[in-house]
């Protein structure tokens, strides 16, 4: 066990709670890391519903395009039906990337928001207990 100065056992829990600003600031710090997950939570459900989304597509075409391959006469025909699933595949690629580009962009902005104003808060708190 660590001691203090004094000698006295120092015990961290019972300095947390003797100080009362202590357990407000722990609160709000719970508080916006909870919120701040919730975001991520919510944010990811979209992004992952319309990937889900788009993999059921992609895995409808790769069947339709078998299927068609299937029934070609010559390389010719077989050649088109996978050039348009690869078409398809693409496409379905390229919104993955974008909706995940579009999310972390979205993030950054919020985040650079939320640094502004708690500096903003934390300027107000200090010149507060300044001339306080």
């Amino acid at each position: 066990m660590t001691t203090t100065r004094k000698g006295q056992p120092f015990d961290i829990f019972s300095a947390f709670t003797e100080t009362s600003a202590a357990p407000q600031i722990a609160a709000r710090q719970i508080d916006s890391w909870l919120k701040a997950q919730a975001e991520v939570l919510n944010g990811l459900e979209g992004l992952t519903d319309e990937w889900l989304k788009r993999r059921r597509e992609g895995n409808e075409a790769a069947i339709e395009a078998v299927e068609k391959m299937c029934g070609c006469k010559d390389v010719n025909d077989m050649l088109v039906v996978y050039f348009d699933w690869l078409g398809g595949s693409v496409r379905r690629v390229t919104e993955d990337a974008s909706a995940m580009a579009e999310r972390d962009v979205s993030r950054a902005a919020r985040a650079a928001a939320a640094a502004s104003a708690a500096a903003q808060n934390n300027g107000r708190r200090r010149s507060t207990l300044q001339y306080a």
